[in-house]
């Protein structure tokens, strides 16, 4: 299934839950709105979600992502005043495309909220190149996930390599024998 939208039209004041099978979602704006993929079936390949916009959603989390044997969000722009980002729950496999990456995940407000910028839990996740900033937790490791965390080495300025920065509490949390 495709959802792509032409020259970053909105969708507006919704949540979208999909249970499909390869999933591709470009070049959306998502206004008030969310987006939750569940592989409930657990006959999907894959999710991607790349080139869009996220703003604010009294949702959990603006993109939530379940039971994916591989996904990748990537050159996304999110910003939210309440709960996650992106939330990866049972996704990946260890030779799967798991990839986060060149996302910009803002929250506003309060960086003393329960909030997290990117939230996995039980996954598989290679987190690269993004801005991750304001939340109480800016990456949260959890429930035995599997996790790659990475920069370019060669970067000569700031917005060229990961940035994980202005997060409350912890700028990275790992728990529950999770490795990143």
């Amino acid at each position: 299934m495709r959802l792509e939208c032409q020259n970053l039209q909105t969708i507006s004041n919704t949540s979208v839950e999909l249970n499909q099978s390869g999933i591709l979602i470009e070049g959306c704006q998502f206004c008030n709105s969310n987006i939750s993929l569940t592989n409930n079936r657990q006959s999907g390949v894959y999710a991607k979600i790349a080139n869009s916009v996220f703003g604010n959603s009294t949702a959990d989390a603006l993109i939530r992502i379940e039971h994916y044997p591989s996904y990748s969000i990537e050159n996304c722009t999110l910003n939210y005043s309440q709960g996650s980002g992106i939330d990866i729950y049972y996704c990946g496999w260890r030779n799967g495309k798991v990839n986060i990456t060149g996302n910009s995940i803002q929250k506003s407000g309060s960086s003393q909220d329960l909030s997290w910028g990117i939230r996995i839990y039980g996954s598989f996740a290679a987190i690269e190149n993004n801005l991750i900033t304001n939340n109480r937790y800016g990456i949260s490791c959890l429930n035995q996930s599997q996790v790659r965390i990475s920069g370019n080495p060669d970067a000569q300025q700031p917005g060229q390599t990961q940035r994980i920065i202005n997060n409350f509490q912890n700028q990275i949390r790992v728990s529950d024998n999770s490795f990143p």
